[in-house]
Parts: C-alpha cells; structure tokens; sequence
C-alpha cells in the first residue's frame, strides 16, 4: 500500500484588488468505500501495463506475482482512507506491481495515471519531500531513504523499498530507471509555480494545490471551504516564510473570493489583531504568526512568518512583482 501523501506548508499571499469564497465545503468525505465498485481489481490493460519494466532492466530483481489495477473509485479498496486525495488530483488508474531480489528484499512498484500532467506534477509535489535527495528520473524524482517519486507525462511512479539498505536503495533507481525509460516525455510544471521563483526558495517546497484538501493539509487556515481557488501554488523559503498565491478565474471572481476570505479572517477562531489597510489586511494567527492577505488581477496572496515586518513585506513584494509582470489581466 502506497504511503499517504503529506504536504507540508504554511501560507502567505499578495496583490491589490478584491478577492473571496463562496459557500463552505467539507474538507473531507470520510468515505470509505467506493460506491458500486465490484471490490476486486482490475486485470492491467493497455493503458498503464506497457510501462511495466523489462526483466531484462531489473538486473538482479524479478516480479512476483501478477500486476494489480485499480481503476477510478476502486482506488479506495486499495488505498482505504487515503484515497481522496489522489481523486482530487485527478487520479485515473493506479498499477501496482512487487519485486524481489535473491536476498529476499523487496520493492512495491506503482505507477498512478492522472488527468492532466499538471495534476500528475500537484500529486508528486505533496508526495516528495524537502529532506529527499534529486534523482534523474522523469522530469524530477526524488529520494528519501527507501522512497522514491518521480513524474514524468501524466505518470506518477512510487517505488517504495522495505528498509533503506544499499542493495534496496539501488534496486529502487534500478526499476526507477526501466519505468522511465518506458513512458513518453512529456509534462511542464504549472506556469503558477515561476511566480514563487526568487532567492531562498526552497524548490522541493513548493507544492501545486488543486483543492481544500490539498490546502487543508498544507496548511489549516479554516475547515471549510473559505478560498475556494481554481488552483493555487506554496513554497517555503530559507528565511522561514511560506506564500502561497490563489489562482481565480478572473478579476471579478477573485474579487468576490477576497471579500469572503477578509471576513473569515477578521472573525474566525485562532486569528488575532486584525489589521486593514490599502490593499490588503493582517492578522496573528494561534502561533504568533504573521499573515498578510492582499488581493490583485485574478490572484490572492497570503504571506504567513515571525520574520520582522520589513522581510514579510519585501517577499509581498517580489511576488506582486513576479505577478504584474505577466499577461493575467482577467
């Protein structure tokens, strides 16, 4: 079974205009359970199997058993409790396959197709990690003891080994490697994330969000549903601040986000000393923290930190700037 996603984030954003949500949402179903699904998986079809490895490029590791796929809403028989937040980024199909070596160790294959590749890059955005190590897989991978994520088209590959020995950790770029070589190039990071670009950004940081879950578990402003985004993108940086910018649709729908989002603020629990000024607020969230909201074009942006008043400002800035210079008038 696959380890859950995490994503790590804490938010903050910038821009002059209006913005806010509509009606709040559950942050998460709780179920289970696919409806109508048969409970059995699928027989791997031609849509995810040919990317299975040659035995000839796995050296000294051979499948065991037969593949398994998961299709749709049956991805909860497989991953139960877990599996929402693969859906919410679009998830198709997942393949799974296992692999052992003479010595008895083992690798757990699986290879989840999205909707879209810019979902394929969301999903291996909140599944990598900041203490990984890049490897040369797909269009980024990386390497966090004995789990390995690389995206590569609308593929996400997860190879997960049984401990962090060196045979392990070899046998997982070994089958990284037979994966990529045989799934299409393909996929380009959302246009969304180059606005986050700037010294001190912590690249494996940045996360691509598609919806409240995604947002709930980087970083729990509200419960509901208060920003209501069409996609949104975080990054830490060195200095220990986080942004996060809200995309809408347009102008006029991201003004009308704003307002419900200055609200929510102003009177929701865990959130201090609100502040108005020209184009934006502040408040203090439960750890002290600043949190500056300030609206423009068709996005929102949210700067949490400690830093002092003058830094929050400065990184406001080169992100508004990152923002005026682009072509989304809305």
């Amino acid at each position: 079974m696959s380890r859950s996603a995490y994503i790590i984030l804490l938010v903050f954003f910038l821009l002059p205009v209006q913005c806010g949500p509509e009606a709040p949402v559950p942050v998460d179903t709780g179920r289970t359970e696919a409806p109508g699904s048969s409970g059995d998986p699928e027989e791997p079809d031609a849509a995810l199997s040919p990317f299975l490895p040659e035995k000839e490029a796995l050296g000294a590791w051979k499948a065991t058993g037969e593949p398994r796929q998961f299709v749709g809403d049956d991805l909860f028989i497989y991953i139960n409790g877990g599996a929402e937040i693969y859906h919410e980024y679009g998830f198709r199909r997942v393949v799974i396959q296992e692999f052992r070596n003479d010595g008895g160790n083992t690798i757990n294959l699986e290879i989840f197709e999205m909707d879209r590749e810019r979902n394929a890059f969301g999903l291996y955005s909140i599944k990598r990690s900041v203490e990984g190590e890049a490897v040369s897989l797909g269009n980024h991978g990386m390497l966090e003891g004995y789990y390995l994520n690389f995206w590569k088209g609308n593929q996400v590959v997860t190879l997960t080994g049984q401990d962090g020995d060196p045979e392990t950790v070899n046998g997982l770029k070994t089958i990284g490697a037979a994966v990529d070589a045989r799934i299409p190039a393909g996929g380009k990071v959302p246009e969304l994330v180059g606005f986050l670009e700037g010294e001190g950004l912590i690249t494996a940081s940045v996360r691509f969000i598609v919806g409240n879950l995604g947002l709930y578990n980087s970083h729990a402003f509200f419960t509901n549903n208060v920003f209501d985004f069409d996609e949104a993108v975080m990054g830490r940086y060195e200095n220990r601040l986080e942004v996060l910018v809200f995309q809408y649709r347009d102008g006029s729908e991201c003004g009308k986000r704003y307002d419900k989002v200055r609200k929510a603020f102003e009177t929701g629990d865990g959130y201090s000393a609100f502040t108005s000024f020209d184009g934006g607020f502040s408040v203090r969230d439960r750890k002290g923290r600043q949190v500056l909201v300030r609206p423009g074009k068709r996005f929102i942006v949210v700067v949490v930190g400690k830093g002092a008043r003058a830094v929050v400002d400065q990184a406001m800035a080169k992100v508004l700037k990152n923002i005026n210079g682009t072509p989304h008038d809305g």
